[in-house]
């Protein structure tokens, strides 16, 4: 894992394997849209809503969320830029940010 050795968060993202994807997505894709002027306002309300195969795109801003994903094959990107996600002092099974994969 090249971003193990990161020393903050900045690194560990300039280092992650990340495959960006432009649109179009596969077909029979739901688009789920987060942001300040969307019927969902943070992610963790997508999260909620979403189902497996769902994409998900949060607007560039400033959010202070955590979110509990539990589908499978989502597609999670920022649109017009880059969303800035700040895990609150409460934060979601005890975690600030955490991400895993299954196979």
């Amino acid at each position: 894992m090249p971003w193990a050795g990161a020393t903050t968060c900045q690194e560990a993202a300039a280092a992650a394997p990340i495959r960006w994807t432009p649109a179009p997505y596969p077909p029979g894709r739901r688009i789920l849209r987060v942001g300040s002027g969307r019927e969902l306002k943070l992610p963790s309300d997508a999260a909620r809503v979403a189902r497996d195969g769902d994409v998900v795109e949060i607007e560039a801003g400033d959010y202070t969320d955590t979110a509990v994903w539990r589908q499978n094959d989502l597609w999670i990107r920022g649109v017009n830029g880059r969303p800035h996600i700040t895990a609150p002092p409460r934060v979601a099974e005890g975690m600030a940010i955490r991400t895993s994969r299954t196979t």
